[in-house]
């Protein structure tokens, strides 16, 4: 009769079956990612400042970074923002002032469509308005709202102060050769008022990213 029993498999180099020795794809895998995350640089930005707001907007592009090797810069063409932390205090410069402060991700290129927030709010046709405008319902929608602070300060409440902390994960992209692109984000600040003198707004930003 004829013996239809297969060899066992025979393997060199060492103890152990082949699936002992060789790592599995899972494995791999996980290799890949460990490398792949020790060689991203964490770096972070610090913005700091006291000033008075109007109804005209400020526009801070927190994601306008030169290319370098410091902390404060970018290596390549793209980085993820992280985290975002403000700290504020707002004072009052009329009877009573409403300042609004927007951190919007702005996914369209900013090379060819400048962020403006008349394309985020419905009504900007004065300050007054503005404070309380709903967002534009776009469809694909051309930004994201991560942040809409409304701080309110009159004379029973003169000066206010206040702490918030953001979880983000943004790609933002550089086009060739400067220093805007696609997804940045930014920090737009603005008030009701339209008198001489305009509420007060002291904030420190601290703005976490990776530069990969």
């Amino acid at each position: 009769m004829k013996n239809t029993t297969k060899p066992k498999r025979q393997f060199s180099g060492g103890k152990g079956s082949a699936k002992d020795q060789a790592p599995t794809r899972k494995e791999i895998v996980n290799i890949v990612k460990s490398i792949s995350h020790q060689d991203v640089e964490k770096k972070w930005l610090n913005y700091a400042t006291l000033t008075t707001f109007s109804a005209t907007p400020t526009y801070l592009d927190m994601t306008s970074l030169s290319v370098g090797s410091s902390i404060t810069t970018r290596i390549g063409n793209q980085i993820k923002v992280k985290d975002f932390e403000i700290r504020w205090q707002a004072t009052v410069a009329d009877s009573s002032n409403l300042i609004r402060v927007l951190l919007v991700e702005w996914k369209m290129d900013d090379t060819v469509m400048a962020c403006d927030y008349a394309r985020i709010l419905t009504d900007t046709s004065s300050g007054q308005r503005a404070v309380h405008a709903p967002f534009v319902p776009t469809v694909p929608s051309i930004f994201k709202i991560h942040m809409d602070l409304r701080i309110s300060v009159d004379a029973f409440h003169p000066v206010r102060v206040g702490y918030e902390k953001l979880k983000l994960n943004i790609s933002s992209q550089y086009a060739p050769g400067v220093n805007s692109g696609k997804n940045h984000v930014y920090l737009i600040i603005f008030s009701d008022s339209a008198a001489v003198a305009h509420p007060e707004f002291d904030y420190e930003v601290l703005f976490r990213f990776e530069d990969d």
